[in-house]
């Protein structure tokens, strides 16, 4: 089958899928841009189609020739980098799209849907939850996101409505679905757990990581807060803070690590938690009791406000870690092998009508239809 994936990087998903549908035996072309924590590499650039993530000789010359094209005819250019993109997704058996959002991708799902592709949409986050909303549901009114996750509704509506009319299979998760009227499936986290060292360290004076992508979506204040607090107590642990560095000295990390502290606010646990899940960490993070058979992976849940008392109970049972920890790895080795989700992927693709949505939203009669 030939397969296209193409979007936003994030946790080196698109990389990590494709090299497993590959070995699967099919024929993948992947469509991102280069994410710089990791060493991954693609096909053609989705910023720029002629971009291209390996450093060969001749691939450098058509990117100095490619970045010239800009310079001084940026709109040809432009155009030209969304007819190839468009070309080659349009031969595509099954096209799999990584977040939403931009220029063209309306258009894209119109033609590739007019043609008979298979579509499936994975939704990662903030470019379909709409914040207000967010806050109402789960109870986080008085929390304050950084500004810039504060894009319209009416953009963020359009997103999934595009979406819920063309793609065969969404994936994601209920926390940033609030503005969803179509049922979706669980996306569940691809985690090659063979390449992360499991290890756990057992100490009676825990690790402690804390590892935000975004310090103020995390609720890292109230994470730091809290650990200060229980320091003052006496409650005995060492605490290391991590902020962007590349995606192999963070797992390094994990596998030394006794605990993960990874969000407050958002629903986990996500890439990060189930990396340390797969290393040897009990994962501290907020989880919705509500969440479907699919998805109850072995974490210590954690909100804002139990974070101290909740914190505490875990730092001090170092049985109860160790527990977290080895039942963690095997979790993820029975729910979150690469094969077993693309499989998923693939099979709730092509047999949309038949395959159990794992969430069926509540339809809101009041939200707009915005025209398409």
């Amino acid at each position: 089958m030939n397969i296209v994936i193409q979007g936003v990087e994030i946790c080196g998903v698109i990389a990590v899928l494709a090299e497993e549908m590959r070995a699967q035996g099919h024929s993948v072309v992947t469509i991102a841009d280069h994410n710089p924590l990791y060493t991954k590499q693609y096909d053609h650039g989705l910023s720029n189609f002629f971009d291209k993530s390996d450093q060969s000789t001749f691939r450098n010359k058509r990117n100095r020739l490619s970045k010239a094209m800009s310079r001084v005819a940026r709109p040809l250019s432009n155009r030209l980098s969304t007819s190839m993109r468009t070309k080659v997704c349009l031969k595509a058996d099954l096209y799999l799209q990584v977040w939403s959002g931009w220029q063209g991708e309306y258009a894209l799902l119109e033609q590739l849907s007019r043609r008979g592709v298979k579509i499936a949409t994975m939704f990662m986050g903030s470019e379909v939850r709409y914040y207000p909303l967010f806050k109402k549901q789960y109870g986080e009114e008085d929390w304050v996101f950084p500004q810039q996750y504060g894009a319209s509704r009416d953009e963020k509506l359009r997103r999934l409505q595009m979406h819920e009319k063309y793609a065969d299979a969404i994936f994601s998760v209920p926390d940033q679905m609030g503005l969803a009227t179509r049922p979706y499936h669980h996306i569940q986290v691809p985690i090659n757990a063979d390449d992360i060292d499991f290890n756990v360290p057992g100490r009676d004076r825990p690790l402690v990581v804390h590892a935000p992508t975004n310090r103020g979506v995390k609720g890292s204040e109230v994470i730091e807060s809290a650990l200060e607090q229980l320091r003052a107590e006496g409650v005995p642990f060492d605490y290391l803070p991590i902020d962007r560095i590349p995606h192999e000295s963070l797992q390094n990390i994990l596998s030394v690590a006794d605990v993960l502290v990874d969000q407050v606010i958002l629903h986990g646990p996500g890439w990060l938690g189930f990396e340390a899940m797969a290393a040897g960490c009990a994962v501290a993070t907020r989880f919705l009791d509500s969440s479907p058979a699919c998805f109850r992976p072995p974490v210590h849940s954690i909100d804002r406000r139990n974070i101290v008392g909740r914190l505490r109970e875990l730092l001090t049972d170092q049985p109860r870690r160790c527990k977290l920890a080895v039942d963690g790895r095997r979790y993820v080795e029975a729910n979150n092998s690469v094969s077993k989700v693309v499989e998923n992927i693939i099979q709730c693709t092509l047999h949309s009508s038949a395959s159990v949505k794992d969430y069926v939203p509540e339809v809101n009669a009041s939200l707009p239809r915005i025209a398409h």
